[in-house]
């Protein structure tokens, strides 16, 4: 996520659809469940499927299969066109190690994919956490 500057979800219909609908200027805010907020970022670019997604690698522009990745299992279904990840590019405004993430009780929860934050408490505390308010992000 972080290395690459990407958000990613796939092997399914319904994941892929979901991924479709991060736009190019969208806000997002990337959770782990169970753990918490980990990052928020800028949408750069749409989504695509993983074989298509280009990284910078050791000065190299190449396709991110052949980068050095800590999922191991980001290749499969690569060839399928509803099965595959895809991955949206990301400008990273913060981020934050797993053991950092940031969760209070009453935070916006959702398993879905893509959801809309809305939630004042919820994007508040980010704001205050993310240091967004004072970046003028």
């Amino acid at each position: 996520m972080r290395r690459y500057g990407f958000v990613s979800a796939g092997h399914g219909e319904k994941h892929r659809r979901a991924m479709g609908n991060l736009f190019v200027g969208a806000r997002i805010f990337a959770a782990i469940p169970g753990t918490g907020y980990v990052g928020v970022g800028e949408v750069i670019d749409e989504a695509v499927r993983i074989n298509d997604f280009l990284v910078e690698h050791d000065g190299e522009r190449l396709p991110i299969l052949r980068a050095e990745l800590k999922a191991s299992n980001m290749d499969e279904d690569a060839e399928s066109e509803e099965l595959s990840e895809y991955l949206a590019r990301i400008k990273w405004i913060d981020v934050r190690d797993r053991d950092d993430a940031v969760w209070e009780k009453g935070m916006f929860a959702n398993q879905n994919v893509v959801a809309k934050l809305r939630q004042p408490f919820t994007l508040q505390r980010l704001a205050e956490h993310f240091d967004l308010e004072s970046s003028g992000e």
